[in-house]
C-alpha cells in the first residue's frame, strides 16, 4: 500500500493512499484495528485535492507525503 496522505486524531487515522486492488487512490479511515474504504478518487491530482482542502479544514499537516 503506497501512502499518499494520512490525517491523525487520536487513535483514529485518515487514510488517502494505493491499494493493490484498486488503480486510482482510495480514501480509508483506520479506527483502532478496522479499516474501512469510504472513497475512490478519479484522479491523483482530485485526491491530492481533496488533502490540500482537508489540511485546511482540519488546520493540520498531513503525517506522511510519498
Amino acid at each position: 500500500m503506497s501512502e499518499l496522505y494520512g490525517f491523525r486524531r487520536g487513535e483514529e487515522v485518515i487514510h488517502i493512499t494505493h491499494l493493490p486492488t484498486h488503480k486510482k487512490p482510495v480514501l480509508l479511515i483506520w479506527n483502532r484495528n478496522r479499516i474501512r474504504k469510504i472513497a475512490s478518487f478519479d484522479s491523483e491530482e482530485a485526491a491530492e485535492n481533496f488533502s490540500k482542502m482537508l489540511e485546511k479544514w482540519l488546520m493540520a499537516e498531513s503525517e506522511d507525503k510519498a
